[in-house]
């Protein structure tokens, strides 16, 4: 029972807190954000016709829904809001943006 609980109290693999990704067994695997931000007119690409756009106002996102790669760059995939301070500002749902190019990442946990 002892050698039990000292397990629990181990990680599997030693993965520093600010790492986006790690490779165990011989694959990579990435880690998600639980929010950032896109700042204003930095590209986006819409995931659905995959063209890009820009937005005038900083985007914070609602939620993050994957990682990946596209065209070779780290993305993350997201649902967002557009704050412009009008009543009626943008949701914006299923767009990517290159992991290079957000702010103000948050990866969860405790602080």
């Amino acid at each position: 029972m002892i050698d039990h609980i000292k397990y629990q109290l181990k990680n599997w693999f030693s993965v520093d807190n600010s790492a986006t990704s790690m490779t165990a067994n011989g694959k990579e695997y990435l880690a998600i954000p639980k929010s950032f931000t896109v700042p204003n007119l930095q590209a986006i690409v819409d995931s659905g016709s995959y063209s890009p756009s820009m937005f005038n106002y900083p985007i914070t996102t609602t939620k993050v829904l994957a990682v990946g790669y596209y065209n070779n760059h780290l993305c993350y995939w997201f649902n967002g809001h557009e704050r412009n301070g009008d009543p009626n500002s943008v949701d914006i749902s299923n767009w990517i943006v290159y992991a290079d190019k957000i702010q103000n990442v948050k990866w969860g946990g405790t602080a």
